[in-house]
Formats: C-alpha cells, structure tokens, sequence
C-alpha cells in the first residue's frame, strides 16, 4: 500500500453507502496523501452518500468523482466509461 499513489475502491452500493467490508478495509489501512477513485455499481441513482462516508473514511486523503455503473449497463458500456475515465486521470 505504501508504494501507491492512487487507489481505486470498487464496491456496490448498499442503502447509498460503501459496504461494511469496503468500510472496515478503509478504516484498516492508511490512506493518508493517497488519491482514491470509486468504482461502484449500482441499480438506482447515485446520492453521494458513498463518497461521503469514504471521505470520512479516509480524511487525508483525496477523494475523486467515482465512476458509477448502473446494472443494467455493466456489460454495455462499462468498458468504454472505465477507460474514459483512465483516460482522464492520465493512467493510460
């Protein structure tokens, strides 16, 4: 864990929030100076309420905008969004 610089936590939502689990790993490991990107799949609308407790989670860390995958779209155009979104943080 040391030797990175950005973390992607990939998780589904669970009443707007990250799972107990995601929560306990979080909460277990420290992130400090670390950049963290969701990956989260969900079946409703995003809340933020994730991103909220994750922020909690990890407050000296820098939180960016997660990439939400709705159900029914997982096998149709998630691949296109997570590379988008690679794209965008200069990953690839």
């Amino acid at each position: 864990m040391e030797s990175l610089d950005v973390v992607f936590i990939g998780y589904p939502n669970w009443w707007d929030t990250i799972p107990m689990p995601v929560a306990a790993f979080l909460s277990e490991n420290d992130f400090s100076g670390k950049t963290v990107c969701t990956v989260l799949h969900q079946r409703g609308k995003p809340s933020g309420g994730d991103v909220t407790d994750i922020t909690k989670l990890c407050p000296q860390s820098t939180i960016l905008d997660g990439l939400a995958v709705r159900g029914g779209d997982a096998k149709k155009i998630a691949q296109n969004e997570v590379h988008v979104r690679l794209h965008e943080l200069e990953m690839i």
